[in-house]
Parts: structure tokens; C-alpha cells; sequence
């Protein structure tokens, strides 16, 4: 069990870096696409 448990947080951190990246990435392209309506 403590094996299973070690193995599980740092899945669990790596698993919240995607989300908040995904998060990142998806309000990037919004503000470009924003930026692009603007200038046209």
C-alpha cells in the first residue's frame, strides 16, 4: 500500500502541471484570437 500511495501523489502533481498548462495554453489562444479580431 505505501508503495501504490508513493507512486500515486506524484501522478496526482504531474496530472495538476497538464490541467494548469492546458489552462495556460487555452487562455493564450484566446487572448491571440482576441488580439487578431482586434486588428482586423
Amino acid at each position: 500500500m505505501l508503495n501504490a500511495q508513493a507512486f500515486q501523489l506524484p501522478l496526482l502533481g504531474v496530472y495538476q502541471l497538464l490541467i494548469v498548462i492546458a489552462l495556460v495554453d487555452t487562455r493564450e489562444n484566446i487572448y491571440d484570437e482576441i488580439a487578431g479580431r482586434l486588428k482586423w
